[in-house]
């Protein structure tokens, strides 16, 4: 990542500075630490988007069955579509349970 090669760099220049802008270096050494903690926060809530992504997707598919060409199903509905398939799959339960009970 460019910025974080960038932030980097300015470490670098700020551990270099000469006595005389001593405090100054030590006050921007301290804001570059903090950018690169961000940086790795957001590093790690975009792996975190991608998994979670990644699992919606795969429930989306579960649910509706494979997409389209070129598709990607909604994930508004999910919810919906997983209470209805386990009604769904209690009523045949409760069906075989009766039929066998015959």
């Amino acid at each position: 990542m460019e910025s974080r090669q960038q932030i980097e760099r300015w470490l670098e220049q700020a551990s270099e500075a000469s006595d005389g802008a001593k405090a100054d270096m030590d006050v921007a050494k301290r804001l570059i630490t903090h950018g690169l903690e961000a940086l790795d926060e957001i590093d790690e809530l975009h792996d975190l988007l991608d998994r979670m992504e990644d699992i919606l997707r795969r429930t989306a598919i579960a649910l509706r069955g494979p997409e389209p060409e070129l598709t990607r199903w909604s994930w508004h509905d999910l919810p919906e579509r997983a209470a209805a398939a386990i009604a769904a799959i209690d009523v045949m339960q409760r069906a075989a349970i009766m039929a066998a009970e015959d």
